[in-house]
């Protein structure tokens, strides 16, 4: 379910013509969402609120599961050249065996508890080889690039 909030702000390229209207707060309850594939095998379900005036900013919520034989292979998150983006990962149940996040570079890296960049260093769940693993992934992401004064 995707709510909208407030008035729309028309957003407009760099040539000034208008591509694209978008709701200045927009709430997304996400259903979940299973990827079975050779780069993934995880369910998650995403939560995410999106302010967009006057700068870009988006925190995110998403509950994964990995079932026994369930995976992430390694890959980088993508964003836009001016945004960044910063994860907080609360292990809530560990695998028996496998499942274990590897980063290039973590910020915080404890058992449980996890800071780290997806769109600057690497990353990948290793395979979970018995049991499951159940994770709490809260996200921000931010843009600094000013955006075009409010129509309210």
């Amino acid at each position: 379910m995707k709510i909208d909030f407030l008035r729309v702000l028309p957003q407009r390229d760099e040539r000034k013509r208008l591509i694209r209207k978008a709701a200045l707060v927009t709430i997304n309850f996400g259903k979940w969402v299973h990827l079975d594939g050779t780069r993934a095998k995880v369910r998650y379900r995403p939560f995410e609120i999106n302010i967009r005036w006057p700068f870009s900013l988006q925190f995110q919520l998403h509950i994964n599961e990995y079932d026994t034989g369930g995976f992430l292979s390694q890959h980088m998150d993508y964003i836009l050249e001016q945004e960044r983006q910063y994860r907080i990962q609360f292990v809530t149940q560990n695998a028996e065996q496998g499942g274990m996040l590897i980063c290039e570079k973590f910020i915080v890296n404890w058992r449980r508890f996890k800071i780290f960049e997806p769109c600057k260093w690497k990353h990948e769940v290793t395979p979970v080889t018995e049991g499951r693993r159940r994770v709490w992934n809260f996200g921000v992401r931010f843009a600094f690039k000013y955006l075009s004064p409010s129509p309210i």
